[in-house]
C-alpha cells in the first residue's frame, strides 16, 4: 500500500513538473522533475558540463560531456548542438550548469538545469554510470 501511494505521488509530482515548466525555455529543476522531464521528452539530451575527469568518475546515464570550464571546447560543442532538441544540463553542484544553461538560453536553446547538480543526484541514490 505504501509503495502504491509513493508511486502515485511520484506520477503526480512528475505531471506537476511537466505542467509548470512546459512553456519555459529555461528552468532549474529538482532531481525528480529533471528526471521526469528528461524521460518524457523524446528529443532530450542530457549534458554534463563538468571536467572530463569528473565525467569519467561517474555521470548520469546517457549524458554527453561538454566542459564549461574549457571555453573553446564548450563553444565548439555548442555549435554542434541541434536547437530543436531539449537539453538537460548538470554539473557537480549547480553553479557551472546554471551559467551554461543561461548561456544556452541566450543562444536560443530549450534548456533545463539540475538544481543541486550531481551531488544532489547522488545524495538521493539515483542511478549513475561510469
Amino acid at each position: 500500500e505504501n509503495i502504491t501511494i509513493y508511486h502515485a505521488l511520484c506520477v503526480l509530482h512528475a505531471a506537476q513538473c511537466l505542467f509548470l515548466t512546459r512553456k519555459m525555455v529555461y528552468a532549474r529543476l529538482s532531481h525528480r522533475c529533471f528526471s521526469a522531464k528528461a524521460k518524457a521528452r523524446k528529443n532530450a539530451v542530457v549534458l554534463d558540463v563538468r571536467r572530463p575527469e569528473e565525467y569519467a568518475a561517474g555521470h548520469l546515464q546517457g549524458a554527453r560531456n561538454l566542459d564549461w570550464l574549457n571555453p573553446a571546447a564548450f563553444e565548439k560543442g555548442l555549435q554542434g548542438l541541434d536547437k530543436s532538441r531539449t537539453y538537460f544540463v548538470y554539473c557537480r553542484s549547480g553553479k557551472r550548469s546554471n551559467a551554461a544553461a543561461k548561456r544556452m538560453k541566450r543562444e536560443g536553446f530549450k534548456v533545463y538545469d539540475l538544481s543541486g547538480g550531481y551531488l544532489k543526484w547522488t545524495e538521493q541514490a539515483l542511478p549513475i554510470t561510469k
